[in-house]
């Protein structure tokens, strides 16, 4: 192997953690205007929405508070989620602080004495944007101030005045003067800076006697900045009390204190001590002062009360001074004044608690918020509430397999990984359709282009995983000793080429192509190793000191295998190196952009999938939030930085070319999704309903875009028409009507038992049926219409604007379940509109289980019971077959066209003259559905106006016997008889049959098509007889009827007779 260097090496030092591992790799959410060339064609995407996949499993939590006297409302804040909120003691949880359009949350304060007052500070791991007052109850938000601290750790609220706030800011990634303890006493019209140490000293908790609020405890910080910033000698961190509620500050004695450095200290106050009796966590362990912090004993030695930069936080039961819990990988609770310990709360993996409120009014009430999410406990902690109702998970990189539906893959922060479908058989995304991989919570994972049962994985120190799916065990197949060093985001790839060859990064590439039996090395180290440490990825930023993840040198942090041409692999390192080798790993290249910020490291190349000698690369510098990404098109010997349209603060996270449209780019950053049309020479927003978090990675596939949130879970952009087809000319259109992308024949929902209950916690399934995306340049007046038709001319489906007037009966379920009716949208803009590929829904009499006619709808079936997904019509009408359609729009009297592919699930076994079959029965079906629903009002018309001219003349026998007998023979037709049904019974079978032989892709059963044949043939028979009482029966009683002065009554056509047994 041989390398050419182009460019100089771009060594980056290792970034010096902050005392208290507060630093990261941060996402300024603050968007910056800027000015692109690029045609603005966001109207022409703007109804696109992005679709929550999941999986909802909670992530970490910054910051929690309750309320007292209302058990069931509680609140919490993330690093990167945003702020959520629960109502019904957390069953449910809602976002309430996306429309701030800031991710990050570090505190979280309410007025005890007006608790619809709530203080927000923002920024944590990533920046903020100061504080955020509601007075609602969060349903609105003001931002109140303290814009430049960038990260708030702690808020204090005045208990009988909520315009009286102290907040304790950690300060601006980097040293400067927005840090310290601020003081408003107007709400936060006007703040004072009431303590500031210096420029590098962070406030990291603070803490208010429960008796007495004047009297507060603060904790400091010394923060390191940038690479080579040395570690401080001495305590570094110090305790401040204020005794006229954070005016004026003085550092306690300290006496007992250890002289080292302390790292991230956390301070409680006892209640029920005047302030005086102090409990303090820090990296010595556990300290308690009995006389307000002048001296301090080492209370316990329990070796598990540790302080860390990760944990530090020290909790108080409000009614009870020895009653004290320390945050940790789990929760440790004294019951003695912190001389002993016991644990709380936690689990054999570690959960790793940090926040806890504790209610004043019922100590046994608390909520607490830890790595896994928000949980709450009515009952001092024998039971809590889940946190498998959060979608906050921190996601990594996300990769998809090729199976249907596909499956989503992605590490999960603190809490392993996720195998998730892209849709459910079971109409939402839940526990029941996602595994764990068995990666490490930061890994890569690979499935196994080969084998749909091997997952590949990065495991704990750089190993590499494999997960069988036959047995569910994950082996270790790769251990990379202390030969190779790792990050905490080892590459792991497959070869888009050659599906049995899979890449690992250290500081060398290393390559199997037997299944991860033999591994060999096809580099050098290519990461230029300098007398420099080099950062690492994880404990500087997102988690605790891992130190043996921590490489010594510089490492491999991303590998992009051409898909265009086989051989060539880009390589990316912490070192701030892009490599390049055209030969498949025999020689490399340095082929480094230049202009990187200084210490830049290479976190991901995307290589183009259309074109071998383009690529993107992207760099982060540590404190330098910017985006940094590069282009070449020509292998590396030219590069253009391109970030124009992009948001001035926040660091770029992921690239990624669409493989059918050439220019079309996709890009993530620390504050949202973007795009562009020219190759990333000019981006624009392609946030639509994303909520602001940083996006970690994107994946196309297919005519899907998914993507990785650190924050907000896995989400997907289904159907990418109208992304691939904008341009100027769609834009300036008046109407424009999209070519629809392939649909799948795919059951939506098959669970058959009893729904799950309404407000349960589920990803979204992809829409149920074809997406129809029409564009509307602005408002139109009158009425569009849609049609659907088959490949012979038939219209399948008719759609409108107008909506159909409701005559529907009451339903035996509540209304939410119901989905709203499909009616066109006439506003301007683009709108997507779903055909669920199925015929008209049948004309259904309202029968009950047992048989018997109702004046309601009765739901027995739990067909497509999702909340809001409900079909109002029971059965729905039959499925469309595969094959070749036409979608028709009228607009103004101007018609639209497009052609529309239908293909079979290709799990279905079924043949295409399977499916034919099954569709020709069911219309048949349909078609006596529709002629026996018609009889059946009709005859029950005519007998009300029997009743009627019975009244009108009681005393004339003629009539009387006339009419008599012609009630008998109408009742026999429409209720039927012991040797023949009537109408009203043969619509109640023909939809349980219809509904029977729709319920799976399957040639209809013989026994079915006899069933529904005799149903046919007895409707035929009715139809006959009815034809017969109006043509002859009815002519000879009005004859009657005129004779004694009453109006004849009215003779109808009956339908034809339907098709028994033969094809439509």
């Amino acid at each position: 192997m041989t390398m050419k260097t182009n460019t100089p090496p771009n060594p980056l030092g290792r970034l010096t953690t902050l005392a208290l591992a507060v630093l990261a790799l941060s996402a300024c959410l603050l968007f910056a205007a800027s000015v692109s060339a690029q045609t603005d064609r966001s109207a022409v995407y703007s109804g696109m929405r992005w679709r929550l996949i999941g999986p909802h499993r909670a992530g970490r939590v910054t910051a929690v508070a309750g309320i007292v006297g209302q058990p069931a409302t509680y609140y919490f804040g993330t690093p990167g989620g945003g702020l959520w909120k629960t109502i019904n003691a957390g069953r449910t949880w809602q976002p309430i602080f996306d429309s701030v359009n800031v991710a990050s949350i570090g505190a979280l304060a309410l007025a005890p004495s007006n608790p619809k007052i709530i203080y927000v500070g923002t920024g944590e791991r990533a920046n903020g944007n100061g504080v955020y007052k509601s007075s609602d109850a969060g349903a609105t938000w003001t931002n109140v101030g303290l814009r430049e601290t960038n990260a708030i750790s702690a808020l204090i609220v005045d208990p009988q005045n909520p315009d009286v706030v102290i907040a304790g800011a950690i300060g601006p990634f980097g040293a400067g003067d927005d840090r310290g303890i601020f003081k408003t006493t107007d709400g936060g019209r006007n703040w004072t800076k009431v303590f500031f140490k210096d420029a590098k000293t962070a406030i990291l908790d603070m803490c208010a006697d429960p008796n007495d609020s004047t009297i507060i405890y603060a904790a400091t910080g010394t923060v390191g900045f940038g690479p080579g910033a040395a570690r401080p000698n001495g305590p570094s961190a110090f305790i401040y009390r204020s005794n006229d509620e954070g005016s004026t500050w003085q550092l306690v004695g300290g006496a007992g204190l250890p002289a080292e450095a302390r790292g991230r200290i956390g301070v409680g106050v006892a209640p029920g001590t005047s302030g005086k009796r102090v409990y303090a966590i820090m990296s010595q362990g556990f300290f308690r002062s009995d006389d307000a912090g002048e001296n301090w004993q080492k209370i316990t030695n329990d070796p598990r009360v540790l302080g860390s930069g990760y944990f530090s936080r020290v909790f108080v039961n409000p009614k009870n001074a020895d009653d004290v819990f320390v945050m940790q990988t789990a929760t440790y609770r004294s019951q003695d004044g912190g001389k002993t310990f016991a644990a709380f709360k936690g689990e054999p993996s570690g959960e790793d608690d940090h926040v806890m409120w504790i209610a004043p009014d019922d100590p046994q009430r608390m909520i607490m918020g830890t790595d896994q999410g928000a949980v709450i406990t009515f009952d001092d902690g024998a039971t809590w509430t889940e946190w498998f109702n959060q979608p906050t998970g921190e996601m990594y990189h996300v990769v998809t397999d090729t199976a249907f539906p596909y499956r989503l893959y992605a590490s999960q922060q603190d809490s392993g990984s996720v195998a998730v479908t892209s849709r459910s058989d079971f109409g939402q995304i839940t526990l029941r359709d996602w595994f764990p991989s068995g990666s490490f919570e930061s890994g890569y994972i690979a499935p196994d282009p080969t084998n749909p049962n091997y997952i590949y994985s990065i495991g704990w120190f750089g190993t590499v995983l494999r997960l069988d799916r036959v047995t569910n065990q994950i082996s270790t197949v790769f251990v990379p000793g202390p030969k190779y060093r790792y990050t905490w985001e080892t590459p792991l790839v497959f070869s888009p080429t050659d599906p049995k060859t899979l890449y690992v990064g250290m500081q060398h590439v290393l390559r199997t192509n037997d299944g991860a039996v033999n591994w060999t090395e096809i580099s050098p180290d290519l990461t230029q190793k300098t007398t420099e440490p080099v950062k690492k990825n994880h404990a500087d930023f997102d988690d605790e000191e891992d130190k043996p993840q921590a490489p010594a040198n510089g490492v491999i942090q991303t590998i992009a295998p051409s898909a265009a041409k086989a051989g060539i692999i880009w390589v990316g390192t912490s070192t701030g190196l892009v490599q390049l080798t055209r030969d498949g790993g025999k020689n490399w290249q340095n082929v480094t952009p230049p202009g990187l910020p200084e210490r830049a490291a290479i976190i991901l190349i995307e290589a183009s999938p259309r074109n071998a000698d383009t690529a993107y690369v992207i760099g982060v510098a540590i404190p330098d939030s910017h985006p940094y990404i590069y282009r070449t098109r020509d292998g590396g010997k030219s590069w253009q930085k391109i970030v124009t349209g992009l948001p001035d603060k926040g660091i770029a996270r992921v690239v990624r070319e669409d493989p059918t449209r050439e220019g079309l780019v996709y890009a993530g950053t620390e504050t949202g999704a973007h795009v562009s049309y020219d190759g990333g020479d000019h981006w624009q927003t392609l946030q639509l309903n994303l909520p602001t978090v940083s996006v970690r990675d994107l994946q196309v596939h297919d005519n899907d875009l998914v993507a990785a949130t650190y924050g907000r879970g896995l989400w997907s952009l289904d159907n990418l028409s109208p992304l691939r087809n904008a341009d100027d000319k769609i834009a300036a259109a008046k109407v424009q009507l999209f070519a629809p992308e392939t649909a799948t024949r795919a059951r939506w929902d098959s669970w058959p038992d009893t729904p799950l209950p309404a407000d349960t916690a589920a990803g979204q399934n992809p829409v149920d049926g074809a997406l129809i995306d029409y564009y509307l340049q602005s408002d139109v007046a009158g009425e569009i219409t849609l049609d659907v038709r088959d490949e012979h001319g038939r219209t399948v489906r008719h759609y409108s604007s107008n909506a159909s007037a409701s005559n529907l009966l009451p339903a035996n379920a509540p209304e939410y379940w119901f989905a709203p009716p499909a009616v066109l949208s006439t506003k301007a803009g683009l709108h997507r509109f779903v055909w669920n590929l199925q015929w008209e829904h049948p004309a259904t009499l309202p029968f009950g289980y047992y048989g018997k006619l109702l004046g309601y709808t009765e739901y027995t079936v739990p067909d497509h019971a999702v909340t809001g997904q409900t079909p109002r019509h029971q059965p729905p009408g039959p499925y469309a077959v595969p094959g070749r359609y036409e979608v028709v729009l009228t607009v103004e009297g101007q018609t639209y066209r497009q052609p529309l592919i239908v293909k079979a699930d290709p799990r279905v076994s079924a043949s295409q003259a399977d499916l034919q079959a099954q569709l020709d029965l069911a219309r048949q079906m349909t078609d006596g559905m529709a002629a026996s629903y018609t009889s059946y009002y009709d005859v029950n018309a005519l007998t009300a106006a029997l009743a009627d001219r019975r009244k009108s003349k009681p005393d004339v026998k003629e009539l009387g016997s006339a009419i008599t007998e012609l009630e008998k023979q109408i009742a026999e037709l429409a209720d039927g008889s012991s040797a023949l049904p009537g109408f009203g019974p043969i619509n109640r079978d023909l939809a349980r049959y219809l509904a029977m032989i729709e319920s799976g892709d399957v040639r209809p059963a013989p026994s079915a098509r006899e069933n529904a044949e005799s149903a046919c043939m007895a409707l035929k028979t009715n139809l006959a007889r009815w034809r017969v009482i109006n043509s002859d029966k009815l002519p000879a009683l009005n004859k009657l009827l005129q004779q004694n002065n009453l109006a004849a009554l009215v003779a109808v056509t009956p339908p034809a007779d339907p098709i028994c047994g033969q094809a439509h």
